[in-house]
């Protein structure tokens, strides 16, 4: 955070002491620096879901870079490949839990000689807990609902659960393009750690 606060680089926030209580306080849902960006960040993952339900790629190109756009892109051209299987997605989410930050990191991206035209030089990925409660069904032509599988479920009732996702959001500061969603993380999962 020192590092975006050095360069003013927080969405619609002006920084006027580098020395503050909010740099240490990124969890927190009251950090006045991250409150624009969080809500910036609600929107992406929505789209995102959004993208997925409607199985809209050029929407879901948008919002998404890098490996986790590659997955979700081939996962809705599946879909869109087995239309007698996949013929709607209905996506009713009922309560979506303020958005958490649970890391943020920045560094230089920008390479070239002069000073970026707008914004600044820096590359930031920042971790989010995206948690809500929704139920997503899937319906054949006959409007019957089945499951992931493809066979027509047992239970015609949408099922609700809550839901967890812990997704990366990259922006090169130095472009005027908006926040995208880089990678998911699931929990437990082992990991390679990359670089910038």
């Amino acid at each position: 955070m020192w590092d975006i606060a050095q360069v003013n680089g927080f969405p619609d926030v002006d920084v006027k002491r580098l020395w503050s209580l909010q740099l240490f306080t990124a969890h927190s849902l009251k950090n006045k620096w991250l409150a624009p960006f969080r809500a910036t960040a609600l929107r992406t993952c929505e789209q995102v879901d959004e993208a997925l339900a409607t199985m809209d790629i050029a929407a879901m190109k948008r919002v998404t870079s890098g490996a986790f756009q590659d997955e979700q892109v081939k996962l809705i051209k599946m879909m869109l490949a087995n239309p007698d299987v996949f013929q709607t997605i209905r996506r009713d989410v009922f309560l979506v839990a303020p958005l958490k930050i649970c890391s943020i990191r920045a560094a230089p991206g920008f390479v070239g000689a002069e000073e970026p035209r707008i914004g600044n030089r820096l590359i930031v990925q920042v971790c989010v807990e995206y948690r809500r409660i929704q139920a997503i069904s899937i319906y054949n032509r006959d409007n019957k609902r089945i499951t992931r599988e493809g066979a027509i479920a047992l239970d015609q009732a949408p099922e609700i659960k809550p839901s967890l996702d812990y997704l990366v959001l990259e922006k090169r500061m130095w472009y005027e393009g908006p926040w995208t969603v880089r990678d998911s993380l699931r929990p437990g999962a082992d990991y390679k750690v990359q670089s910038m």
